[in-house]
């Protein structure tokens, strides 16, 4: 019989934080707003930058240490983490509303004048 995998809940906020913090700095990156190459209206950026702030946390804390060390450390390779039917879910769930807002902002850009 196999047993329950319980979450580190811990490492999993943590995780998240730190997807969240580095998503939304490539959501801004990302707009193109510093060399005035952007497509974004300026009051959609913030939308934009919130959606891939939560498409790197939803990853961040479904991969873990693998999403920032990756294949490359080899010697000692990162343990995948434990998760949860509550954790994968909440973390796919992230994912997906980061990945509608993206669409529904791009949408709302690209239809606002039409």
């Amino acid at each position: 019989m196999e047993k329950t995998r319980q979450a580190d809940w811990l490492a999993w906020s943590l995780q998240y934080l730190a997807g969240l913090i580095v998503g939304a700095v490539i959501g801004v990156a990302s707009t193109g707003r510093r060399h005035n190459l952007s497509l974004l209206a300026p009051d959609l950026l913030f939308p934009a930058m919130g959606g891939a702030a939560l498409i790197g946390a939803g990853l961040a804390s479904l991969l873990g240490d693998q999403l920032w060390m990756g294949s490359s450390y080899k010697v000692i390779p990162p343990d995948a983490p434990s998760h949860s039917l509550l954790s994968k879910t909440l973390s796919f769930l992230s994912m997906g509303v980061g990945a509608m807002l993206i669409v529904l902002t791009l949408f709302a850009n690209f239809t606002r004048y039409a």
